[in-house]
């Protein structure tokens, strides 16, 4: 919510009331409430992880992969693509490139 900041600014200042920052904003007030008590917005939050069933076998690999390509280089490192591809090719990885398959 872009207008988090300013409805808190003017409402805790006294320059608008509860009532009208709701009015003018179209919010409800437990959303107004929410506004006051947070200085910042929540951010998103997925309630339950997704699965991933090709790719749990193969974490410890990409994991080793990216702790070796933390001392070379950062033109040297792999991008997801070459990691997709090293998985494929070298692991037999069947997955597809999206790694949420």
């Amino acid at each position: 919510m872009h207008d988090w900041a300013e409805i808190r600014r003017r409402v805790l200042r006294k320059e608008l009331s509860k009532r009208a920052a709701c009015r003018e904003h179209d919010l409800h007030w437990s959303t107004l409430s929410r506004i006051l008590e947070e200085p910042m917005p929540p951010g998103y939050q997925q309630a339950v992880s997704r699965p991933r069933p090709k790719l749990r076998l193969f974490l410890p690999i990409l994991h080793r992969i990216l702790e070796e390509d933390r001392a070379v280089p950062p033109k040297q490192r792999h991008t997801a693509t070459r990691l997709f591809h090293r998985l494929r090719d070298e692991f037999g990885y069947t997955g597809g490139r999206r790694w949420t398959d």
